[in-house]
């Protein structure tokens, strides 16, 4: 059953004013095998700002473009669930693209054969706040499908959350009838 679609537009120049003005931005919306990653990427070069020459290389850009996409991901999820940021937190939620076929989500255990598909990694505080916000019950399985697409100065994240019930309960009222 679809829980809540929610979907973000943000423009990379935003992004990078937020780091130009905010060096440490990436340590306020990143997870933290995120911002690890996000070193590993970068190297030296990740809490370098255009200040010191780095202006308009492709690390910058790729910087820039690695955060939108973060950024994006994690307002949509935040709107599909209709807990907003506040609810959920940015650092709560890991974005991860897996670069091999057999990897299980940590939402709903399933395996992914996608292997440039990004996936949100929730964490089980999370998706206990997500069922409780949708009144399910415990052992309902929670999906969230990420499709992100960018263009120039732009990033579009498109979330589609969704639950799948492990028991079905009917209730009836008179008669049988519901």
């Amino acid at each position: 059953m679809i829980l809540g679609i929610g979907t973000d537009l943000c423009d990379q120049n935003r992004i990078e004013n937020l780091l130009k003005k905010y060096p440490k931005f990436p340590q306020k919306i990143l997870s933290f095998s995120e911002f690890e990653n996000f070193n590993e990427i970068f190297g030296e070069n990740a809490k370098s700002t255009p200040n010191s020459g780095e202006n308009f290389s492709k690390n910058w850009i790729k910087k820039v473009a690695y955060l939108s996409k973060r950024w994006a991901a994690k307002e949509a999820i935040a709107k599909a669930s209709t807990l907003g940021i506040s609810g959920l937190g940015l650092q709560n939620i890991t974005i991860k693209n897996h670069s091999k076929v057999g990897h299980f989500s940590q939402i709903s255990k399933e395996k992914i054969t996608d292997s440039s598909q990004p996936n949100f990694i929730l964490s089980s505080e999370i998706l206990d706040k997500i069922r409780k916000q949708f009144q399910l019950p415990k052992d309902a399985l929670i999906q969230a499908n990420l499709s992100i697409s960018y263009e120039e100065n732009f990033v579009l994240a498109f979330v589609v959350l969704s639950a799948v019930l492990t028991k079905i309960e009917v209730k009836s009222g008179k008669n049988g009838a519901f």
